[in-house]
């Protein structure tokens, strides 16, 4: 298929360039003048095609011959094969992705849906702090009223429940728990987790999360459409709030490592989506060390990486005001700065001017 593409556009394309693996450029056939830098392009694997200037173009090879005027010849047979092809590709690319995606989070139980029922509380302190309740219900937040935490379901790339996670609002320790079914405790002995009683008599009461900080929050939204080329970007953010908040103002493609480095499991999954890339972390000493650890090992990679810096200065433009009053009164430095500390505009400043720290730039020229 992409051998007969060429040929076609090797004789009909003025100044044909190829541009990596998959797209082609060059001098519009439809209209005479063209505008530099918006060439005509043909995907080579489809034949989709489109002028950025004149906006001709379609769907398939077919519909760029017949535009022109040009004889089909064999290649609806060439389509047919290609498209056929392509199917098989993709189910198997589907089947090896999705095994060695499971390979990597054997340890890893699940749970049923229904206990989210148990935490169906509203979430008041995110909600004094800013956060939207329609979006907070959305996200299947909730509130753990016997342990006074809000609660974080924990979802694999394909949706499945593996856990919960707990984050303290009258600052108890740990500060985030992942809720079991049991545990061990220092004398070896197994007891009840916070599972353990609800659960008692069933295959739940075995429960164990696992590692799951092998998994991103929120990749179960955005892995799919991401790999299958819907969407080209990615944003990487710290913990549970700083992600709600850039869902807040817009920025869906994003997910949080839930702590400040990344795992040998989540640096697959993130290789495995080949889009660009955003780190922002929180700006204290943990976050940029993290930051600069997780920018030396996927750097090199394909897919251009970009690094997030705060603002060095406070701005009540780009900061949100309890936290200028709070560095103001002295409770809080600029190093202490979140994602969530900032204003929609501070957001927007942040991830629109983060320099490429890495990764090969495939369409620039």
């Amino acid at each position: 298929m992409r051998d007969a593409i060429e040929e076609i556009l090797q004789k009909h394309v003025e100044r044909l360039r190829i541009r990596g693996d998959t797209f082609a450029g060059g001098g519009c056939p439809f209209h005479k003048e063209t505008t530099p830098g918006r060439p005509f392009c043909v995907n080579l694997e489809t034949g989709s095609c489109g002028c950025w200037s004149c906006h001709a173009g379609g769907p398939t090879i077919q519909t760029f011959l017949e535009a022109l005027g040009l004889p089909l010849g064999n290649l609806k047979s060439v389509i047919k094969y290609a498209q056929e092809e392509a199917k098989k590709t993709s189910q198997l690319k589907k089947v090896v992705r999705e095994s060695r995606a499971r390979a990597d989070f054997r340890g890893t139980s699940m749970l049923p849906d229904s206990v989210l029922g148990v935490f169906d509380w509203r979430p008041v302190e995110l909600v004094n702090a800013g956060f939207d309740e329609g979006l907070l219900r959305q996200q299947e937040i909730g509130y753990d009223q016997e342990r006074s935490r809000i609660t974080y379901p924990l979802r694999d790339v394909y949706g499945n429940l593996v856990g919960i996670s707990g984050g303290t609002v009258i600052n108890a320790e740990p500060k985030y728990k992942v809720y079991e079914g049991w545990h061990q405790n220092g004398e070896g002995q197994r007891v009840p987790g916070e599972f353990g009683d609800w659960f008692k008599g069933t295959p739940f009461a075995e429960y164990s999360s696992g590692d799951v900080r092998n998994h991103l929050w929120g990749g179960h939204s955005v892995y799919e459409k991401i790999y299958e080329g819907n969407d080209n970007e990615l944003y990487i953010v710290e913990g549970f709030k700083a992600r709600l908040w850039l869902l807040q103002h817009e920025w869906m493609n994003t997910v949080a490592l839930m702590g400040s480095s990344m795992t040998k499991q989540q640096e697959r999954l993130i290789r495995r989506l080949g889009t660009p890339i955003w780190i922002f972390l929180d700006n204290d000493r943990a976050g940029r060390k993290g930051a600069d650890i997780i920018c030396d090992r996927i750097g090199g990679s394909s897919f251009p990486v970009h690094l997030c810096f705060y603002p060095d200065e406070l701005d009540d433009v780009l900061f949100r005001p309890q936290f200028v009053e709070a560095v103001e009164e002295g409770q809080k430095d600029l190093e202490d700065a979140q994602p969530d500390d900032l204003t929609g505009e501070g957001l927007e400043w942040v991830l629109v001017n983060a320099p490429i720290v890495g990764g090969r730039l495939q369409w620039r020229q």
